[in-house]
This record gives C-alpha cells, structure tokens and sequence, in this order.
C-alpha cells in the first residue's frame, strides 16, 4: 500500500491520534497502528512530530493509518 507523510496534531492518553497529512487532509491512527518500535521508543512519537504510514481504505471518509512511525 502507498506510504502517506503528515503531522500529529494531537495525542489522547487512549493512544487515539489525529494527523493532518502533507494533502491536508486529517486522518486518525490508534495504538494498535502504531510500530512496536515506535512505542518503546515514545519519545520520538509525539504532538507536531513528522511520521510516515500506511493508510487502510478509506470509510465514511475516514482515514485509518497503520504502520506509523517516526518520518
């Protein structure tokens, strides 16, 4: 699948995570999205941080990333 860049906007203590990606359109990610590495690493992951992901297809016009890491 295509790799999508963007920038968090904003991370819930859930792990829930809004992103507007470099189209300018937002997308969300979860926890369950986001690389084992990323999260031993949590520090690299936050609010304003550049990532790279994987979209799944698009719901209801809802975009769901996976795979995202650090860009």
């Amino acid at each position: 699948m295509q790799t999508v860049t963007g920038r968090i906007l904003r991370i819930q203590p859930n792990g829930f995570g809004v992103v507007r990606l470099d189209n300018g359109t937002e997308a969300f990610f979860d926890r369950f999205g986001v690389l084992a590495s990323t999260v031993r690493r949590v520090g690299r992951l936050r609010e304003g941080a550049h990532i790279r992901a994987e979209p799944e297809k698009e719901t209801n016009g809802v975009i769901k990333l996976t795979r995202v890491s650090p860009a």
